[in-house]
């Protein structure tokens, strides 16, 4: 239990660190934008760093909820022989594939 605490507390962590970075840019070149320094080219290039920031923190959020939903569908998963279950497709399906002069095997 105290490993899952300390790799629940470092993804925290991590996860904090990796949303400041683009967040903190992004909020400096907006500061700077308001001032009205910029203008031109140099303005449609700082434009564009703030949205490439702004889709990081975007896709970082997308990847928490991901994680967060697979917590949630995990506990329904159960072991399965796969093996098992290509025995049967073939068995099911041998008799089609003899037909087409496919063989089948695993």
């Amino acid at each position: 239990m105290a490993e899952q605490e300390l790799a629940r507390r470092e993804f925290l962590t991590t996860v904090a660190h990796e949303l400041r970075t683009p967040l903190m840019a992004a909020d400096g070149y907006l500061q700077i934008m308001q001032k009205g320094v910029l203008a031109g080219d140099k303005l449609n290039e700082v434009l564009s760093t703030v949205s490439r920031n702004i889709d990081q923190i975007v896709t970082l959020v997308n990847n928490i909820l991901f994680l967060q939903e697979i917590d949630h569908v995990l506990p329904d998963f159960q072991p399965i022989d796969v093996v098992k279950i290509a025995e049967t497709v073939i068995e099911n399906y041998t008799k089609k594939a003899e037909d087409r002069h496919v063989r089948l095997k695993i």
